[in-house]
């Protein structure tokens, strides 16, 4: 299913995933887009509560403005949030919210076999012995995030600035335009994301490189507004995989991963790097 010399070459590697988890993606993306257009009263009665350095969930708006900030709205989903999630939703007495907790519910559902084969796949590869079962493991924390990008940007503008996300690795599930890049790691160049319909882009992040010591790194990415979406904005959304067995990175130490210069992780050794991540 995999081959490691993609993950450590390039970060990142394309997976062809089936037809039903497709439409079940293409489902939760219209529930998400559906949720979007909801009075801001109902969005905000979502509200995002942080549970944990990877695993809050709720609902975001993001209006503050600067060079390291991202203008969005987006939603973290986790099954540990369900019930608190389902509640707002019944309280809300709106359909579209109501079908885009259950959406997001089923979706994760539907790919817990696909991920346990790709970190079982990882962990023959790269002999990290009891990779999978963690991953398993932590599936209560997986956060389905949906993101709505805002239009009315300028073309070639940044949308989502440079970073590494801090989990395990990351599902690249959907993204309506084009415009995600990521940091080459031999080059230094950026690159379109190879999205394909059809197949998920999954990355390898911080805590990934933390517990191969080195041998993955956290790939910095970006979103750029094309012509196209600085005028209509843009949608994605991804799937988070924390290792609840491995430090986190320290964000409260240390700051925040866009505040650090694009491609830092790459060339630093193992030691430097842990100095970043809290203890268990």
């Amino acid at each position: 299913m995999i081959m490691s010399v993609d993950l450590a070459a390039a970060g990142l590697i394309n997976i062809s995933y089936p037809l039903q988890i497709r439409d079940k993606v293409e489902q939760t993306v219209q529930s998400w887009k559906w949720f979007c257009e909801l009075h801001s009263d109902i969005k905000k009665s979502f509200a995002y509560e942080n549970e944990g350095n990877l695993d809050g969930a709720g609902y975001e708006l993001k209006l503050d403005k600067g060079s390291t900030k991202d203008l969005k709205e987006d939603f973290h989903y986790n099954e540990k949030s369900f019930d608190r999630l389902r509640r707002t939703a019944n309280d809300s007495k709106e359909p579209h919210a109501f079908s885009f907790i259950f959406d997001a519910k089923d979706l994760v559902q539907a790919l817990t076999s696909f991920v346990s084969d790709f970190a079982d796949g990882l962990e023959g590869l790269l002999d990290l012995r009891g990779f999978r079962q963690e991953v398993i493991d932590s599936r209560p924390n997986w956060i389905l995030r949906s993101l709505h990008y805002f239009g009315d940007r300028q073309p070639g503008e940044m949308l989502a600035t440079p970073h590494a996300d801090k989990s395990g690795f990351t599902l690249h599930l959907f993204e309506s335009h084009l415009g995600l890049e990521y940091l080459d790691m031999a080059t230094r160049a950026w690159r379109e994301m190879p999205m394909a319909e059809g197949q998920t882009v999954i990355i390898s992040n911080q805590q990934l490189q933390y517990k191969t010591q080195g041998r993955l790194k956290g790939l910095c990415h970006r979103v750029i507004a094309t012509e196209e979406t600085a005028k209509v904005g843009r949608y994605s959304m991804v799937l988070f995989v924390p290792l609840l067995q491995t430090p986190k990175f320290d964000t409260r130490g240390k700051g925040r991963q866009q505040d650090l210069p694009p491609g830092w992780n790459y060339d630093i050794s193992h030691e430097e790097f842990s100095q970043y991540f809290e203890p268990l």
